[in-house]
């Protein structure tokens, strides 16, 4: 497939050619040897060009430069694009796009400090053809700014005559030095001429002509142009006739050849895109198959998972109205019996009894009272909507004004005691929170310690920057394998001691809302000991 590629290639560049000269065209069949790489095709789309280009074709030959651009877009050979690229130019100021030429003069300049090999050519070319865009933009101070310049480079090399013939000659007809513009148009045709290109050699013969048209010399004039008349009969009629024929035929039979071997492999490629399009469509049905059961499983889970839960829930509420007929039964069955013995004995009843009836009937009241107020803070949990007014409080003050509190309501002869290093320490908390976990763990502790100690101890773990209360006592303890379930609603481990059930799990739900973690000791043996932290930082807790 190759060879035949190679071979089209071959034979449009001799057709390209046809116009050219012999020496030209063998050149060109040189350079599209070259097709096995991208520069090798970018040479031989160069080689087209340039016959394009000096048989005066610059839109073809603007068109193939581009193309052999395309095949050089990843090479890192900066001498084969510069050189491209100065082709580019000098075919863009030959059709008057001077603006194109002066975007490609940029790119040159650019590639310029990457090449090693001939770099004051390049810069010379670079320079000249500034001189020449500047010429046909009319713009005096820029032609004498880049002038100067090339005359300076002439000075320290030699570069190809032609192009120095050709600026000379643009810039004395810019200046209206038309005097010094003769001998150099006959230098420039005898140049032409020497090296083989009748193509250019009749556009110098013209362009003279018509110079010295401007200059009144008539019979000049018209000699030139009869030799270029004769030269165009015979470049158009005569050479390469049979040359093109021959190459023509050629070119048909491959071009035919390489469109059914094309259209083959079209039709092959087609083939193999479809497959692996069935094949992928395949692959991504399968996948979204089994993501879909996947996550149907996942669902299947989160459904069984959900019903779980709601049996909990049903058994967790079940136990709460249970526990909750006890609690509440138990304290009105005391207010009402107590206030039935107020009323029923009237003025008899001696002073100590109305006061231990009037004492029975408040502390089963503030019971009562406190039950309601444990059950409102749960609903106020489950709908997310408990408040939290973050504010500093000096916590040593609230700790010691909480045993104060809980040392009156008590029910047992133990001990309540506050042990702390600390003079005083702020915290950013909820005050009135924070205090509700200090009064629900003293309380809980007094239900289980009839004698002994409760004792509350502030510390600060400096480390890990948060302060640490801890609640201790000597009563009965928790077993080991009650202790992962206290901090659960509705849990009660001795029925027979009043409570809801709730107060520990309110108390770990307002301390994670502060950023804490509350636990139990399970290393204690002497009877309870629970813990909670609280951290130090003075920005507000995301709560």
């Amino acid at each position: 497939m190759k060879h035949k590629q190679n071979r089209r290639i071959l034979v449009l560049l001799f057709f390209a050619a046809y116009l050219f000269t012999s020496v030209q065209a063998h050149g060109v069949n040189d350079k599209a040897k070259q097709l096995k790489s991208p520069e090798g095709r970018a040479l031989s789309l160069q080689a087209i060009g340039d016959s394009y280009m000096h048989t005066g074709i610059y839109e073809l030959a603007a068109e193939t430069f581009e193309a052999a651009e395309t095949e050089l877009e990843n090479s890192n050979d900066a001498f084969l694009k510069l050189r491209l690229t100065i082709q580019q130019i000098h075919t863009y100021l030959k059709m008057d796009k001077v603006e194109k030429a002066m975007e490609y003069l940029d790119k040159a300049e650019n590639l310029l400090p990457q090449i090693e090999t001939e770099k004051e050519n390049f810069e010379y070319y670079i320079c000249s053809y500034r001189t020449l865009a500047y010429i046909k933009m009319k713009d005096k101070e820029q032609v004498a700014k880049y002038w100067k310049e090339v005359l300076d480079l002439q000075k320290n090399s030699k570069y190809l005559p032609e192009l120095s013939l050709e600026l000379s000659i643009n810039y004395h007809l810019f200046m209206e030095e038309y005097t010094k513009a003769i001998p150099l148009y006959d230098s420039l045709i005898v140049a032409t001429q020497r090296r083989g290109n009748l193509y250019e050699y009749k556009n110098a013969l013209q362009s003279k002509g018509a110079l010295l048209h401007t200059l009144g010399d008539l019979k000049g004039a018209c000699l030139l142009y009869n030799k270029v008349k004769t030269l165009n009969q015979s470049l158009n009629t005569e050479r390469f006739v049979e040359s093109l024929d021959s190459i023509r035929s050629t070119y048909i039979a491959d071009r035919m050849e390489l469109e059914n071997a094309e259209a083959h492999d079209e039709l092959l490629l087609r083939i193999i895109f479809f497959s692996v399009l069935v094949l992928i469509i395949a692959g991504a049905l399968v996948v979204v198959i089994k993501r879909n059961n996947k996550e149907l499983n996942k669902s299947r889970e989160k459904l069984s998972e959900t019903n779980e839960k709601a049996k909990r829930a049903i058994l967790s509420k079940s136990m709460f109205l249970s526990n909750m007929t006890h609690e509440i039964r138990t304290p009105l069955n005391a207010i009402v019996g107590f206030s039935e013995v107020l009323s029923s004995m009237g003025d008899s009843i001696d002073d100590e009894t109305r006061q231990m009836c009037g004492e029975s009937i408040r502390q089963n009241a503030q019971l009562l009272h406190k039950l309601i107020n444990d059950v409102m803070e749960l609903s106020k949990q489950e709908e997310s909507s408990m408040s939290f007014k973050l504010e500093k409080h000096e916590v040593v003050g609230l700790c010691r004004s909480t045993i104060e509190t809980v040392e009156r309501v008590k029910r047992t002869s133990a001990e309540i005691l506050f042990q702390t290093p600390l003079n005083e320490l702020e915290l950013y908390t909820d005050s009135i929170r924070f205090q509700q976990v200090l009064i629900n763990l003293l309380i809980n502790a007094t239900k289980f310690t009839s004698s002994g100690t409760i004792t509350l101890l502030l510390n600060v773990d400096a480390e890990n920057k948060q302060a640490v209360f801890t609640v201790e006592d000597t009563g009965c303890g928790i077993p080991l394998n009650k202790q992962s379930a206290i901090f659960s609603r509705f849990e009660k481990l001795h029925e027979g001691i009043q409570g809801s059930g709730i107060g520990l799990a309110l108390c770990k739900f307002i301390v994670e809302h502060l950023k804490g973690r509350i636990w139990i000791d399970p290393k204690y043996t002497s009877g309870a000991r629970f813990v909670f932290t609280h951290p130090l930082n003075n920005n507000e807790p995301e709560v």
